[in-house]
């Protein structure tokens, strides 16, 4: 999350807001993050999530690439999704989803404390 928010305030312009939305569904919870900064060219939706990848800018924010990478990675290890979205007036979301643990797991891990059942 530190990665998709520090990257939307660092592609805003100053003072701009950056919208974070958390929604609960039956399986999953979605997490976006809406910015209003310079946006991406059609097309480089997916491309903004290989290593290294900087979008062309001409007073692009100084970065290595690679922290949209390092966010699919750990969002992926933990059976989740992310991707990007342009807006229609500027800027781009960046949504994640992340799967919510069952209802049965959830209730047994509640019920287990240091290996006990209770």
């Amino acid at each position: 999350m530190i990665n998709l928010l520090e990257n939307a305030a660092k592609y805003s312009p100053a003072g701009s807001p950056v919208s974070l939305t958390l929604r609960i569904r039956a399986n999953d919870a979605e997490i976006s993050v809406r910015d209003e900064g310079i946006g991406l060219p059609p097309g480089e939706e997916e491309r903004i999530f290989d290593r290294f990848y900087r979008v062309e800018a001409r007073d692009r924010p100084i970065g290595s690439g690679i922290g949209l990478a390092i966010a699919r990675g750990f969002i992926e290890a933990h059976g989740g999704k992310i991707w990007a979205q342009r807006n229609d007036d500027r800027g781009i979301t960046v949504r994640v989803t992340l799967p919510l643990a069952q209802r049965e797991r959830a209730e047994t891990a509640l019920a287990t404390v240091d290996g006990v059942k209770h």
